[in-house]
């Protein structure tokens, strides 16, 4: 069995976590949204149609629109999945208070054409608390066209907002599959390397951003090599898959994220758990386990690069194991 040297780290791929992209994604389609929501309502301003919403209103509207985008693109890799849901609520409120408010029909429909595109942004880059928001926005924006008492004003809404479900929804499906296939292991199921350099940056943005503490181990099976020769390959497929089902039950609704990022290497992080804490709760599974293993432990520290606290974990792993594994 391959043995970690103090001093080799088995993640290299993840010295670009520490740096993630000064505007990622999430800040560029959101930006881009609201740019794009303040550029329609400052010409619904201009071009105002008798009976719609006073000019004030959308002017109104569209400097909150350009302030969100500018907000956004202002916190950077900071800003948050949270934010971004926050910022959706207020967007999802804005189109049915409007969609209330105006006296054209036609206005009040057409306040709704951008929701199926908000259901692909909710979908692609935002989590379940923000899928909530959506389809409860989209319910009070069916409301208020409903509450206008036109029964082809509440069918067409109602239609509208079934071909917005019905996007969002294939394309949660997708990004279910797709990270499947990409981010996990597909022997054992728990997360590849690249599973796991995208699962670790909300971490490590929380531990920047909230001083949250965050706690990494490094993870070497001890039997691995001596199982694949006596007993063959596929017993050695089966060990990995027992350690990783272990796992997985024994951290199941616990913050930690596992991944397996070689051979026999695993790691495992602890988001919100500080050292003592982390090593107590791998004491414990180690203890019940029915496979050998070693770990380090490390708690990154702030302003510390992940590396470092990955260096600092491997070192311990290689002193931690036995001179015969």
């Amino acid at each position: 069995m391959k043995i970690l040297r103090s001093g080799h780290t088995p993640t290299g791929a993840y010295a670009d976590v520490d740096l993630p992209a000064r505007f990622p994604a999430l800040v560029t389609v959101t930006a881009l949204i609201y740019l794009l929501d303040a550029v329609a309502l400052a010409c619904g301003a201009f071009l105002r149609t008798p009976g719609t919403n006073s000019a004030g209103i959308l002017a109104v509207l569209a400097s909150v629109a350009a302030g969100l985008a500018i907000y956004a693109v202002l916190r950077g890799r900071r800003f948050s999945r949270g934010e971004a849901t926050v910022m959706l609520a207020v967007q999802l409120v804005s189109v049915a208070a409007m969609s209330h408010t105006t006296r054209l029909d036609v206005a009040a429909l057409s306040n709704g054409f951008g929701l199926a595109m908000l259901g692909a942004y909710t979908s692609w880059l935002l989590a379940w608390p923000a899928a909530v928001t959506y389809y409860a926005g989209l319910a009070l924006w069916v409301g208020a066209v409903a509450g206008r008492e036109q029964v082809y004003l509440t069918v067409a809404a109602t239609l509208l907002a079934g071909q917005a479900v019905l996007t969002t929804e294939i394309i949660r499906a997708l990004r279910r599959r797709v990270r499947k296939l990409t981010d996990y292991d597909p022997l054992t199921q728990v997360l590849n390397r690249r599973g796991v350099t995208e699962a670790v940056r909300p971490l490590l943005a929380r531990h920047a951003r909230l001083g949250r503490p965050l706690c990494v181990a490094l993870v070497d099976l001890d039997d691995l090599r001596r199982v694949n020769n006596t007993a063959g390959h596929l017993a050695g497929d089966a060990l990995l898959v027992a350690v990783a089902d272990e796992w997985r039950r024994a951290f199941g609704g616990s913050p930690v994220t596992v991944g397996r990022i070689g051979g026999d290497e695993f790691v495992l992080f602890f988001d919100g758990v500080d050292e003592a804490e982390a090593r107590g709760m791998l004491a414990a599974v180690r203890a019940a386990s029915g496979v050998r293993w070693t770990a380090g432990v490390a708690q990154v520290q702030p302003a510390e690069r992940l590396n470092d606290a990955l260096a600092r974990a491997d070192a311990e792993m290689y002193a931690n194991k036995a001179p015969s594994a």
